[in-house]
C-alpha cells in the first residue's frame, strides 16, 4: 500500500491555502487604503492649517478702513470679490512700519490659493497653498458690523473630499465709529 495524499485531498488543501491568502490580501489592501486616506487627510489638514494661520495673522494686523498719517493716506478698506469660482481678498496692513497690501487669490484652474504681500503695487512675496487641493475657497462677511468672516474651503482628495469652515475676526467695520475693536495709544514720557 502506498502512502500519500489523494488528488482530492491535495485540491482541498490548495483551495484552503488560496482562501487564506485571499483573506490576507484583502486585509492588507484595506489597511493600505486606510493608510493612504490617513496620509491624504493629514496633508489636507496641514494645507488648511497653514492657510488659516496666515489669514489669522494678516487679519490681526489689518487696517479696517482707509487711514491718513503724516505721510498721507495709508491703507484702504478691504475688498472681497467673487467671480464664479474665482475669488480674491485684498486688504491693507502695517508691515515693518509701512503700509502694504495682502492679496489672497483663489485660482480654480490650478486649485490653489496664493498669498501675495504687495508694497508699492509690486508683489514682494508670494506663497502658494495646496496646489491641486482646493476645490473651493471663499471668504464672506457675516454679522451686522461686517467684522466677522466665514472662511469656507472645499478640499479635493483621491479618496475623499472634505469641507472646512471657520469664522475669522477681522475688524472689517464699514467705518471707525462702527468698529468693535479698541485702539490703544501710548504717549512716550
Amino acid at each position: 500500500m502506498k502512502r500519500g495524499f489523494t488528488l482530492i485531498e491535495t485540491l482541498v488543501a490548495a483551495v484552503c491555502v488560496v482562501l487564506v491568502f485571499q483573506g490576507v490580501f484583502a486585509f492588507l489592501k484595506t489597511s493600505q487604503r486606510g493608510t493612504r486616506h490617513g496620509i491624504e487627510v493629514s496633508e489636507q489638514i496641514k494645507d488648511t492649517t497653514l492657510l488659516v494661520r496666515a489669514l489669522e495673522g494678516d487679519m490681526a494686523g489689518l487696517l479696517p478702513w482707509t487711514a491718513t498719517s503724516t505721510e498721507g493716506q495709508i491703507g484702504r478698506a478691504p475688498e472681497i470679490t467673487t467671480n464664479g469660482k474665482e475669488s480674491e481678498c485684498l486688504f491693507s496692513l502695517l508691515y515693518r512700519g509701512k503700509s502694504c497690501s495682502i492679496r489672497y487669490r483663489y485660482d480654480s484652474s490650478r486649485m490653489e490659493v496664493t498669498r501675495s504681500l504687495e508694497t508699492n503695487g509690486n508683489a514682494d512675496q508670494t506663497i502658494r497653498f495646496g496646489t491641486g487641493v482646493f476645490e473651493e475657497f471663499s471668504l464672506k462677511p457675516i454679522g451686522q458690523a461686517k467684522d466677522l468672516f466665514l472662511l469656507r474651503m472645499k478640499l479635493k482628495g483621491m479618496l475623499a473630499n472634505n469641507t472646512f469652515e471657520r469664522v475669522l475676526v477681522g475688524g472689517f467695520a464699514p467705518n471707525a465709529t462702527e468698529s468693535r475693536h479698541w485702539v490703544f495709544s501710548c504717549d512716550k514720557k
